[in-house]
């Protein structure tokens, strides 16, 4: 039987009612899963990155993740790209 993904999300802070982003990163998901066939955990980004951040900590690959996000980000700016929209993911699991 499959593992459900494990999502974390890093939104900011609510004021006034309203969600403050703490990064320009923090409006794309970060999606943690257990993989049977790697025998480890996935990060991923789908807007900007797939697989890439593996380990046998779900909380570490997380971690490591975030870092990996920031540095796509850093990367598209230095090369002067635009920044993918966020979309809607769909993880569907067996």
């Amino acid at each position: 039987m499959a593992a459900k993904p494990e999502i974390f999300w890093t939104l900011g802070t609510i004021q006034n009612g309203m969600i403050k982003l703490l990064k320009e990163s923090d409006i794309y998901k970060r999606i943690v899963y257990w993989s049977d066939e790697d025998d480890c955990f996935i990060g991923m980004c789908p807007e900007l990155m797939y697989g890439g951040v593996h380990g046998k900590d779900a909380l570490k690959v997380f971690k490591e993740l975030n870092v990996a996000v920031e540095e796509v980000i850093e990367i598209y700016k230095k090369g002067g790209k635009s920044l993918p929209e966020p979309k809607e993911v769909v993880f569907e699991t067996a």
